[in-house]
């Protein structure tokens, strides 16, 4: 149990704090030192894991970024790596580690989808929203210029509402 938290820890780390390259070959370098991961750092073992499993490769510049934000590029080729490409399959991982990152996976999905249902719906919210605003400045329109500057006014507050 405690081999499957450390594997779940490092695949979190490098989900969470890793910097990936955006190339896209999928064997990590033959030796990559990452100049702003210092010897005795906490997390140290756990990047030099996913650099030799080939998840990370650090950036060009030969840091690791690890206090920086995770962009959904980097994520995106990180997920690659680690599905596509069989990269966890070359870390000599055990069949209980590979089942415990699997159904990590298998947790992200679930909360991914339910994401994508929502910005859905935030979506079709917005369409709608557009198509009352639309409407609104046809009505401003089409009053023309013998409209009381009140009913003008009115709907531009309204507009400005939206």
């Amino acid at each position: 149990m405690r081999k499957s938290l450390i594997i779940a820890s490092t695949l979190a780390l490098s989900l969470g704090a890793a910097s990936a390259q955006t190339a896209t070959t999928t064997a990590a370098p033959a030796q990559v030192t990452l100049s702003d991961v210092p010897a005795g750092h906490w997390a140290k073992d756990a990047v030099d894991r996913i650099v030799q499993c080939g998840l990370i490769q650090g950036y060009p510049d030969g840091t690791y970024r690890g206090n920086q934000n995770l962009t959904r590029y980097e994520a995106a080729l990180i997920f690659y790596r680690a599905l596509q490409t069989g990269a966890l399959s070359n870390c000599g991982l055990s069949q209980e580690d590979m089942t415990a990152v699997a159904n990590g996976m298998q947790e992200v999905s679930t909360e991914l989808a339910a994401i994508a249902s929502r910005v859905t719906d935030l979506e079709k919210l917005t369409a709608d929203q557009q198509a009352r605003i639309d409407a609104l400045e046809a009505k401003i329109e089409g009053m023309g210029a013998g409209a009381a500057s009140t009913d003008t006014a009115a709907m531009t507050a309204r507009i400005d509402a939206l």
